[in-house]
């Protein structure tokens, strides 16, 4: 089954097809005014019509090799322009009588606004009467509202007077066409605007009505829909008024640029009517800077008279609508009779066409009054007519309008009565409104009834829409006091939204009002602190970290307070933000703002996982980054042995510590002894120490020099870091037990070697390191050699010499009693090294029974350079550094 949903239909028996006519596009600013109904011929679709049977003749008398000419493009000084106005527009008088054809203008009045716009585009070449360069001077006002087109032709203004030579009203919701034989600002007396190229609907894509096109030579005939001709010519051959043309389906397009190409589409579809007497195949239109004059200019070079042809409309015509009133003229002999009230009272709202229709008899339609005798009024006046015979004219005014027939008189009178509309307003009471991302902001808005209009008005959201807009109810009907509904919008996407909320009532002419709003969709955001963690030492007095920065924006349209703070700080903590804590902003942007936090003293040492919060009045949640508040510190653990015994001048044993780090604490330690006169102390690794991420043992060496005799001495080993400004001090104690030794001895560590360098890691590495004795005298007894390692390293045990021994990764090697001058011990240690590049090795020799002469030479370093082990596969051989 063919179907063309809503649309009114003609159905034509040739090989089967429907014609199913178009809504024109409304006007850009005349949203609610159809031009004219879906079933008006001007919108018919008429590419599966027949060919005209005359179709050959016809365009061979119609300068076939001649360039199709768009008479429009960006300059406003071509095309034919439109006016849109309201119903406010105050109306005015036109003088036909002067230069034009008032027998058949409709007398009006016009809605003229201030300095409108003309055909050409300069008022004075209009208003100087006699300019032999003078254009048609056509103007063209639609009423908005009312969606009432009225049309000049040869118009002036000249001694404070509008003139015009011919003037037409059309409702643009009826289907009523021109008294036969009447003019209008067209040669064929039909109406302009419909028929014009219209840049709105070009650059959607779409034209869905037929165009205006004008020829030199015309025929002194009209055919329907015209209801004029302006020609002498007889020739059956030569085009009448109101030929439609088709561009046939094979023409090729390809040269055809987009713009062109939307046109050849429409003229394919819908063809062209010749309207008027003027250079052949031009198409009117109306101008628009955005038009591509280049792009236009195509449809001159590839589409010519040759590609069109005639399209036979004889089954076309319009359908019927509900903006016509229709009267019978010479019903029962000498009788007006409305078809609705079957009387001779017609009674319409404003805006209403009214078409007389001749049914039997000589008559006329006569605007005036009658007592004993009728006096035309000079409104309108039809002429005396046989039937069949039609009149038509748009009564824009309210008011009661006497008539009658200047053949009978009194004896046969009609009165047309023009209420105000039967209407409704549609109105919003708080738009704009503003809205956060996600979140919906609510229109309130009301339906007023006007005149007694009383029926339902389904409400909807035009194009543009955000993707929420619900409006509750979906229907209600306006009341005096106006019925009151709300709009709810939203979107996630931040932009400005502006739209319509449309009513549609349900009465016959679906009378529809719209309201334009705004909807202001923002956001505002705040990027991640730089950087993420905030670092205080840990101390008995207040302090303040260094600051982070980070940016607040907004976007769309904005205006308002971001206001910043913080939570999960510690008791007594509180951020400082700068330039402040409230950031203002009057639209889109970004401001950068820095974060400090100030830390209360004796607050303990630890992570704080810190918010930093952002938020504004009527958002729907703050928008939140983490920051991490580090209150640093270290521990110093107490020293492996906690106790050395020592003589007067001689270097101990190695002693280890640990400093752990808390907090993330990551600075420079600088270790430093005191409390024993003569002791000094020599650090592995050397100070300061670099304490980050986990624990750093430390090895401890001391030398005692002339150091006074006596057990329980307490050596104090301090740590000291500096973090922010803040000095964090750590502290333990070594016991030294310093015996006076026997004779003097020169110990020293007179080789130490490494085998092999580079060595790869997990080795094995060999370590060979010689003590020698070199002082004349007594020999020395507990004499230790001892190493030390940079990094971690795996002792092998079994290669390990019988006198040495692991403790806490330093390995002690006893030498045997005595050890006489001149003597050396030599120690072959094999370990497996960790995966770090150089691998710093400290030898050191040392007695607790003499004392040692030079100190100098009891300590000995060598660096093994590690490298990755090589991989397995043959051929890929690691880069050695």
């Amino acid at each position: 089954m063919l179907s063309c949903a809503k649309w009114v239909c003609v159905s034509l028996v040739v090989s089967f097809f429907m014609v199913c006519p178009a809504y024109g596009g409304p006007l850009p600013g005349a949203p609610n005014c159809p031009m004219f109904p879906a079933n008006n011929v001007w919108n018919a679709d008429i590419s599966a019509l027949p060919v005209d049977p005359n179709s050959n003749n016809y365009i061979a008398n119609m300068a076939m090799t001649t360039g199709l000419h768009p008479d429009f493009g960006s300059f406003a000084g071509y095309g034919i322009p439109y006016n849109l106005v309201s119903s406010t527009q105050s109306k005015v008088s036109v003088d036909f009588a002067t230069y034009g054809y008032p027998d058949q203008s409709d007398t009006g009045p016009y809605p003229i606004p201030p300095n409108p716009h003309y055909e050409g585009e300069v008022p004075a070449n209009c208003d100087t009467i006699n300019d032999p360069n003078r254009p048609d001077c056509h103007i063209l006002v639609v009423d908005k509202d009312a969606c009432i087109l009225y049309e000049l032709w040869s118009s002036s203004f000249t001694g404070g007077q509008w003139h015009a030579g011919s003037g037409a009203i059309w409702s643009l919701n009826s289907n009523a066409l021109r008294t036969d034989g009447w003019t209008s600002g067209d040669a064929a007396g039909l109406p302009i605007l419909p028929g014009l190229v219209r840049y709105d609907e070009v650059n959607a894509g779409l034209i869905n009505h037929a165009l205006r096109f004008t020829m030199v030579n015309t025929q002194k005939a009209h055919i329907y829909p015209a209801r004029h001709h302006a020609s002498s010519n007889t020739n059956p051959n030569v085009p009448p008024m109101g030929l439609r043309v088709r561009l046939k389906a094979g023409t090729n397009l390809s040269g055809l640029s987009p713009q062109a190409l939307v046109i050849a589409h429409a003229m394919q579809k819908y063809g062209m009517i010749l309207a008027d007497n003027g250079s052949n195949w031009f198409v009117s239109g109306a101008s628009d800077p955005n038009f591509n004059d280049n792009d236009l200019g195509t449809l001159k070079t590839q589409l010519h008279g040759s590609d069109f042809e005639v399209v036979d409309t004889s089954s076309l015509v319009n359908g019927s609508d509900t903006a016509t009133a229709t009267v019978n003229v010479g019903q029962g002999g000498t009788k007006f009779v409305d078809t609705v009230s079957g009387t001779s009272i017609t009674t319409i709202p404003v805006n209403t066409t009214v078409v007389w229709n001749w049914v039997s008899g000589f008559h006329s339609t006569t605007s005036g009054s009658c007592t004993t005798s009728c006096t035309a009024d000079n409104l309108w006046d039809s002429g005396q007519n046989g039937a069949p015979h039609t009149f038509m004219r748009v009564f824009n005014q309210v008011g009661t309008y006497h008539y009658f027939c200047s053949v009978h008189n009194v004896a046969m009178q009609g009165t047309v009565i023009v209420t105000p509309p039967s209407d409704y307003a549609l109105a919003i009471s708080n738009s704009p409104q503003t809205a956060f991302a996600g979140q919906n902001a609510t229109f309130n808005g009301t339906l007023t009834t006007s005149n007694g209009y009383n029926n339902a008005v389904n409400l909807s959201c035009g194009a543009g829409h955000p993707a929420t807009c619900t409006p509750a109810p979906l229907s209600l009907t306006p009341t005096a006091i106006g019925a009151a509904f709300t709009v709810t919008a939203g979107d996630n996407t931040v932009k400005d939204y502006t739209f319509n909320i449309q009513g549609t009532g349900t009465d016959s002419l679906q009378t529809s009002h719209a309201q334009s709003v705004t909807l202001h969709v923002v956001d505002f955001n705040l990027t991640a602190p730089s950087p993420a963690a905030l670092a205080a030492g840990a101390s008995t007095n207040p302090s303040t970290t260094p600051a982070a920065g980070f940016q607040v924006s907004v976007s769309g349209a904005f205006s308002g307070t971001v206001n910043l703070s913080c939570s999960g700080l510690p008791a007594g903590a509180s951020c400082n933000f700068l330039p402040s804590a409230a950031v203002n902003f009057a639209g889109a942007g970004s401001q950068a703002v820095t974060v400090s936090i100030s830390v209360a003293g004796n607050t303990a040492a630890g992570s704080y996982p810190v918010t930093i919060s952002a938020n504004t009045a009527g958002a729907p949640a703050a928008k939140t980054q983490p920051l991490t508040l580090q209150v640093v510190d270290f521990t110093q653990a107490a020293p492996s042995p906690t106790s050395v015994s020592m003589t007067q001048s001689s270097v101990s044993q190695p002693v280890t510590f640990q400093l752990t780090p808390i907090a993330g604490f990551n600075a420079q330690v600088t270790l430093s002894c005191s409390g024993v006169t003569g002791a000094s102390c020599s650090w592995s690794p050397a100070s300061p120490v670099a304490v980050s991420g986990g624990p750093v043992t430390v090895t401890l060496v001391v030398s005692t020099n002339n150091t006074a005799v006596g057990n329980n001495q307490s050596l104090t080993i301090q740590s000291s870091a500096t973090v922010n400004g803040v000095i964090l001090n750590h502290s333990q104690s070594l016991t030294l037990n310093v015996a006076a030794g026997g004779t003097a001895t020169d110990l020293s560590i007179s080789s130490l070697t490494l085998q092999p360098d580079p060595v790869e890691a997990r080795g094995p590495l060999s370590i060979s390191v010689t003590a020698h004795n070199a002082q004349t005298g007594a020999g020395a007894t507990g004499v230790n050699v001892n190493l030390l390692f940079s990094q971690s390293v795996k002792v092998i045990n079994a290669t390990l010499p019988g006198a040495c021994t692991v403790n806490s990764g330093v390995v002690t090697c006893a030498i045997s009693d005595p050890f006489n001058t001149g003597q050396d011990a030599n120690f072959i240690i094999q370990v497996i090294p960790g995966f770090r590049r150089n691998l710093l090795i400290t030898a050191t020799v040392g007695s607790a029974s003499v004392n040692d002469s030079d100190m100098t030479n009891n300590v000995a370093t060598a660096t093994a350079h590690v490298r990755p082990k090589p991989l397995a596969r043959r051929g890929l051989v690691p880069r050695i550094p």
